[in-house]
């Protein structure tokens, strides 16, 4: 039985062959068990350790204006390895979304630097990438399909808004925000929305099992904001994602992350 078949008799509140065990890890987690294992690749893991990874796709937003200001990629077996970014000395790099992070003197957690909305007074001082930047994807279907064919359960996913919104503005600033100034809250989570919602709903076209949106909002026992405030703020924009992908297909299943 293929992990796509396992996942829709869960879904389905029925017995599969085995219950369905996903690994899904950092690439640099990734990359130790490859090599601790002494194989070419994580479908070599999965096997080995009988897990299953799911089948990922989606569309990417258009940052030629950072890629041209690249500058270096991080190595080894840190956190965010293998990927470009602007750095701005050997340990402090900038993303696409001009978020600055910091890899620690352990080179085993990645801080927190700043983010563009630090200072800000309204969201409009950020200019944020609207739908119109999403790079289309033409084989985004057929690579969908190919998935399937393969045994797949077929994902594709974005960022919780709360997520994206404190790495913007920082994580103290957006915890008081919600208290005095939620208009900004709102007016970020509209433009994240507008375009994480999209993306989605081209994902649940072209035909995937699952959407998915990820990110901590939460400890043990409670969500940051208090769940009064995430009901009235949050709620409704991740409804909104969900509605839009729902029009599409009604069958296609929800996956959020909260910690």
């Amino acid at each position: 039985m293929y992990q796509r078949e396992r996942m829709k008799k869960i879904i389905n509140h029925q017995f599969p062959d085995r219950i369905p065990a996903v690994l899904a890890a950092r690439s640099e987690v990734n990359r130790k068990l490859i090599r601790y294992y002494g194989v070419e690749n994580m479908e070599e893991v999965h096997r080995i350790l009988g897990t299953e990874g799911w089948g990922g796709v989606g569309l990417k937003l258009d940052s030629k204006e950072f890629e041209e200001r690249c500058n270096g990629k991080l190595t080894g077996d840190m956190p965010y390895a293998g990927r470009e970014f602007i750095f701005h000395d050997s340990r402090t790099f900038e993303d696409q979304w001009g978020v600055v992070r910091r890899v620690g003197s352990t080179e085993k957690y990645v801080e927190w630097v700043t983010g563009p909305l630090v200072d800000a007074t309204t969201p409009d001082e950020y200019d944020f990438p609207g739908p119109e930047h999403i790079v289309n994807d033409p084989d985004l279907e057929t690579k969908v399909k190919d998935l399937k064919e393969r045994g797949m359960w077929v994902k594709s996913g974005v960022m919780q808004p709360f997520k994206l919104a404190w790495q913007l503005r920082g994580m103290e600033n957006l915890l008081m925000d919600y208290i005095i100034n939620p208009e900004f809250v709102r007016g970020l989570y509209e433009r994240i929305t507008e375009t994480f919602g999209e993306i989605l709903a081209r994902c649940t076209e072209a035909g995937v099992d699952q959407i998915g949106i990820g990110g901590d909002i939460a400890m043990q026992d409670r969500v940051f904001v208090g769940a009064e405030r995430w009901r009235k703020i949050d709620k409704p924009y991740l409804a909104e994602m969900i509605d839009r992908c729902k029009e599409v297909n009604p069958d296609v299943n929800v996956f959020i992350h909260s910690d």
